[in-house]
């Protein structure tokens, strides 16, 4: 039965520079989401709305693929012409963001990993 009470967990606090323990504790990985920071660090990247754009992720990592589909969403809003959300293996682990520009034009942007 749960009488609204809320869970308490202790948190230790090791070499900390100053100010108190955060009140939230995110433990895992953190799910990312398109903001305006995002938007601000892709956009200088695409050269011509005409272009295509393949976005690219991570077989099978759900939390990249969320990301991506974000991404797409807004360049599809914008009228940028996107080919994907697609996934692929990769042979060696791949994290974060990686925007590779062709030589025969275009953009390949690969979401890894957090």
């Amino acid at each position: 039965m749960n009488n609204g009470s809320q869970n308490n967990f202790n948190v230790s606090s090791y070499f900390q520079q100053g100010g108190i323990t955060a009140a939230q504790v995110n433990i895992g990985k953190q799910v990312r989401h398109f903001t305006e920071e995002v938007k601000q660090a892709l956009v200088p990247h695409l050269q011509s709305k005409k272009e295509v754009i393949d976005l690219v992720t991570v077989w099978g990592d759900q939390e990249a693929f969320q990301f991506s589909s974000e991404i797409k969403e807004f360049l599809v809003s914008n009228n940028y012409n996107v080919n994907g959300v697609n996934q692929a293996i990769f042979g060696t682990p791949v994290k974060g963001q990686i925007i590779e520009h062709r030589k025969e034009g275009g953009v390949k942007i690969i979401i890894g990993a957090t």
